[in-house]
């Protein structure tokens, strides 16, 4: 942290931001839902366990930037949230389902070659309800990306340059 005087300041922020508590809170409510575990494959858990990380960098990272923007103004901020990029990669599959073919059973036959120990990917997979629960990941997290982009903004104030990259 630099300037080190800020260091406790920060710390505080991203200790109370990305709480473990806090982060489950985040998942629920702003980017998963609430997806029973029985329409999830062992692939959709681990995807969710993994992603968890995502949330609570960008939690983080957002309260920090929210918090200092708006004490400490400087001349250029810059704040990176990476959530959006994570949640394109791992569930684009469920956002758009028909780009992918996992029911051709010889999908099934090329998987058995990587892997002859692995179950069938119908198995592993989540069934159709729990795809179509996580369809909604990718808007849910844009919809969450969008309200701390405009509480940055709120932060930073009326009369200064905002440039959004992607």
């Amino acid at each position: 942290v630099h300037p080190e005087s800020k260091a406790a300041e920060v710390m505080s922020l991203a200790e109370k931001a990305g709480a473990l508590s806090e982060v489950h809170r985040l998942a629920r409510d702003k980017v998963f839902g609430d997806v029973p575990d029985s329409e999830l494959g062992s692939v959709e858990k681990r995807l969710i366990r993994e992603t968890l990380w995502s949330i609570q960098s960008d939690a983080t990272y957002f309260e920090v930037a929210r918090k200092l923007i708006a004490a400490h103004p400087a001349d250029l901020n810059l704040v990176y949230l990476g959530g959006p990029d994570v949640v394109g990669h791992r569930f684009w599959r469920y956002y758009e389902p028909e780009a992918f073919h996992w029911d051709d059973p010889g999908v099934d036959q090329q998987w058995k070659k990587i892997s002859p120990e692995a179950e069938p990917l119908a198995k592993i997979l989540a069934g159709e309800e729990g795809s179509r629960a996580l369809a909604r990941v990718i808007p849910n997290y844009y919809e969450w990306f969008d309200e701390m982009l405009g509480d940055l903004m709120d932060a930073i104030g009326e009369d200064e340059n905002v440039i959004v990259l992607s």
